[in-house]
């Protein structure tokens, strides 16, 4: 991994305020439709070219075709059927405390969440490092996407350190998708100013290239239909020497571990829930294979092992003394756009 650098070297820093929620603030957009350059009008993106006006929802911008939400339907209809199961989701205390909720049913999820959210912080602040600058006026803000942002919580943290976000997410979901931000506070704070939200899928973000100081897949890219293309808009959106961030999907050293922990998932869902899968995700990621994705679409990669907690290691022991299939890790891949 190269040492670490600005991708500001070629523009002055710009106070908080530069970016005014104007023909979408700082992101530059294409038309959803049709491809052409477009921008925006409150959550209302406006296409030129072929005068179209495409409405938002609920302040949230629309960057996916007609057909395609329509699509979808049934998918977020099971998706928001299961996780409401499971038990996901609480008032507003709980989403304004994310990641580092110390109870609940999923206590233990949030508490590897939190490690691996620590590890990409240090991650953003060590190849950024005006970012972190002790005087307020002299801080540099990144131009950040989140794909996949589910509720949003890491853009919601990025934003309250300063940065400008643009979350993406197919869902809005009040409790899992974009909707939650309400959860928040939203609209009542300053931060709303720095965070931008967007109906989009990860495979095909209607995006200018190179606009993006960081790009993260926060527990989303799992969820892929299309995992390398998913890394190549990542990487078409990004500016050179900018970073990928792949955290919190489950990662495994062979394919068949993988398959496995999708057949009983998808078994679950059906017996317990009457659910069947109608949108083939990609479910996890094979750590070989995936690193080899990035390294060819262009990316520098570099991969780290947050501390996964002594339960889990234990864990590990027991199934490799068992010969049993091990459980999934979730490190977190650094991935820098080479030119």
């Amino acid at each position: 991994m190269s040492a670490p650098h600005s991708a500001y070297a070629a523009r002055s820093p710009k106070p908080l305020a530069a970016f005014d929620a104007i023909h979408g603030g700082p992101w530059k957009l294409r038309c959803p439709e049709c491809g052409a350059a477009a921008f925006s009008v409150g959550a209302d993106v406006v296409c030129p070219t072929e005068a179209r006006r495409v409405s938002g929802c609920d302040g949230v911008l629309t960057l996916m075709r007609a057909e395609r939400m329509a699509a979808l339907a049934p998918f977020l209809q099971a998706y928001r059927l299961v996780r409401r199961s499971e038990g996901w989701g609480g008032d507003a205390e709980y989403y304004r405390g994310l990641p580092f909720t110390s109870g609940g049913r999923h206590r233990a999820v949030w508490r590897l969440r939190a490690r691996s959210y620590r590890a990409a912080l240090r991650v953003i602040e060590k190849r950024f490092p005006e970012t972190k600058r002790a005087d307020e006026q002299d801080k540099i803000a990144l131009r950040m996407l989140e794909v996949g942002a589910g509720n949003a919580w890491f853009s919601w943290r990025m934003a309250e350190r300063g940065h400008y976000v643009l979350a993406t997410d197919i869902s809005l979901d009040e409790e899992d998708g974009l909707g939650a931000l309400a959860r928040y506070a939203w609209p009542k704070t300053a931060l709303h100013s720095r965070l931008t939200r967007a109906r989009a899928e990860m495979e095909e973000l209607p995006l200018e290239d190179s606009q993006f100081d960081v790009v993260i897949a926060n527990g989303a890219l799992h969820y892929a239909r299309s995992v390398p293309r998913a890394i190549a808009e990542a990487r078409r959106v990004l500016r050179t020497g900018g970073f990928f961030l792949v955290l919190d999907s489950p990662v495994y050293d062979a394919h068949e571990t993988g398959r496995a922990m999708v057949r009983r998932r998808d078994n679950d869902h059906r017996e317990r829930l009457g659910v069947l899968p109608t949108e083939r995700t990609t479910g996890f990621l094979v750590a070989s294979e995936f690193r080899s994705k990035l390294e060819s679409a262009g990316f520098r990669v570099e991969t780290r092992q947050p501390f996964e907690g002594l339960a889990r290691r234990l864990r590990r022991g027991y199934c490799v003394l068992r010969r049993n299939d091990l459980p999934a890790r979730f490190p977190l891949f650094v991935s820098e756009k080479r030119g």
